[in-house]
C-alpha cells in the first residue's frame, strides 16, 4: 500500500517560539511515524526561509529557501516531488493572503508540533539536519508562474 500524503495548514494551530508569532505547516504523512522517530528529537519535515528582499528587488510574490526532509536524490521521486509542489502551493497561497511572515515557516508531520520537535531556534541542530535534505530555490512571479530548482 503506498503513503499518502498531504500538507495541511491550520490557522488556529501555533508552532511554539519565542515570540509566538511562527505559524505551523503540518503534513500528514502514513510512513512517517517509526519507532526511531518518536525516540528522539523530531525534525521538521521542512523548513522555509523566506527572502524579502529578493522578492522586492525582482518584483516576486515568494522567494526563498525551501529545506525538505528529504533524500539528495539524482533522480527525482514524483510521490517526493507531490509533496514539494503541495509544500510550495500551500507557502504561495500563505503569502498572497498575506499571513506568510518573513521568519522561517517550518512544517512538522501531523496535526501539531511533536512533543520532542528540535527547537527552531536551535541553528547547530537544523544546520546539522539540513545538510542531508533536499534544497529548493523557490521563485515565485506575481502571476501564477512559478520556479523552483533543487540543488545540494
Amino acid at each position: 500500500m503506498k503513503a499518502q500524503s498531504r500538507v495541511v495548514a491550520n490557522e488556529s494551530e501555533q508552532a511554539v517560539s519565542r515570540d509566538n508569532t511562527d505559524r505551523a505547516i503540518f503534513i500528514l504523512r502514513e510512513d512517517y511515524a517509526t519507532t526511531e522517530n518518536m525516540t528522539k528529537r523530531v525534525m521538521p519535515a521542512f523548513v522555509f526561509a523566506r527572502r524579502p528582499d529578493i522578492e522586492h528587488q525582482g518584483g516576486l510574490l515568494l522567494a526563498g529557501i525551501l529545506v525538505v526532509d528529504l533524500p539528495k536524490a539524482a533522480k527525482e521521486n514524483k510521490r517526493d516531488m507531490r509533496l514539494v509542489e503541495e509544500i510550495v502551493q500551500e507557502l504561495t497561497e500563505r503569502a498572497q493572503s498575506g499571513v506568510l511572515g518573513d521568519e522561517l515557516t517550518v512544517g512538522w508531520v501531523g496535526r501539531h508540533k511533536p512533543e520532542k520537535a528540535v527547537n527552531q531556534n536551535d541553528d547547530a541542530a537544523l544546520g546539522a539536519w539540513a545538510r542531508g535534505c533536499l534544497k529548493i530555490a523557490v521563485r515565485i512571479g506575481p502571476r501564477a508562474g512559478s520556479q523552483a530548482r533543487a540543488y545540494h
